[in-house]
């Protein structure tokens, strides 16, 4: 399916019945980063996944992007299905984009889950982000693609797992390098502080305890500001929590919905 939003056409898709769990997913990824997810939540709740802009299925305008433009575009994928409430996941990106949308549209979000990630990089961030927006459009994709991957999983995994590295490899390298560039630069000019402190409904936070992308420091942050957030540490994980470990982020998230009113 697709939502217009802005004038650009967002690819989503939705499975399942009952109470909407929205997924947004990171950098580089698209809707199936939610796979396990997807599996472990249609049979009770209906879920909504969607490619971000500039990702996936979905138009990729030329740039500059932002943050706030993510939560959006995030946003008007909810109206385009018909959600009026919803509890909002995102990773990485998707988390940067779920804290736009609850800070913009609260009455939209009835809980958050915000997984390996954060509402700022830092006062040099946009220095930092620069150089992998650089190589993305001076080597290509595939120049980042081992940096990628040890941040994304940690040791273990990708020596056990050569089905998940497979499958977020083959994602990432489909990506525009345009968009993949201009996505960068909208995550080094990100500051969501002023907006996550303004946060009031549940919410989990969870980090990879090996995340060094967005490390347990920047969860830590996010926890601090956030009224009676919950933050959890995943042991042996980095940043893909969702896909590395599905099975633990799953029963998190499933404990959050527990404590909703039905």
């Amino acid at each position: 399916m697709q939502a217009q939003v802005d004038g650009v056409q967002l690819y989503y898709q939705t499975v399942g019945d009952g109470r909407t769990l929205a997924f947004a997913h990171s950098l580089g990824m698209d809707h199936s980063l939610w796979a396990a997810q997807e599996r472990d939540f249609a049979d009770c709740y209906r879920v909504l996944t969607f490619d971000a802009r500039g990702h996936g299925a979905s138009d990729k305008p030329p740039g500059p992007y932002s943050v706030e433009q993510f939560g959006e575009d995030f946003y008007g994928v909810l109206r385009a299905a018909g959600v009026e409430r919803a509890v909002v996941i995102g990773l990485s990106m998707g988390g940067m984009a779920a804290q736009a949308l609850a800070a913009a549209h609260p009455e939209a979000v009835e809980a958050l889950v915000l997984a390996d990630t954060t509402c700022w990089y830092g006062e040099t961030a946009a220095q930092d982000w620069e150089p992998r927006a650089r190589a993305a459009e001076e080597k290509g994709l595939a120049s980042l693609l081992d940096f990628q991957l040890t941040r994304w999983f940690a040791d273990r995994t990708r020596a056990e797992r050569p089905d998940l590295v497979e499958q977020a490899r083959r994602v990432f390298l489909a990506n525009d390098v345009a968009a993949y560039a201009a996505s960068c630069r909208a995550l080094g000019a990100m500051d969501l502080r002023r907006k996550t402190d303004t946060i009031r409904c549940p919410t989990l936070v969870l980090v990879g305890a090996e995340d060094y992308a967005t490390p347990p420091a920047m969860a830590e942050d996010l926890h601090r500001r956030i009224p009676g957030s919950e933050l959890v540490v995943l042991p042996g994980v980095r940043h893909l929590s969702a896909v590395e470990a599905p099975e633990v982020v799953d029963a998190h998230i499933t404990r959050l919905l527990g404590r909703l009113p039905q």
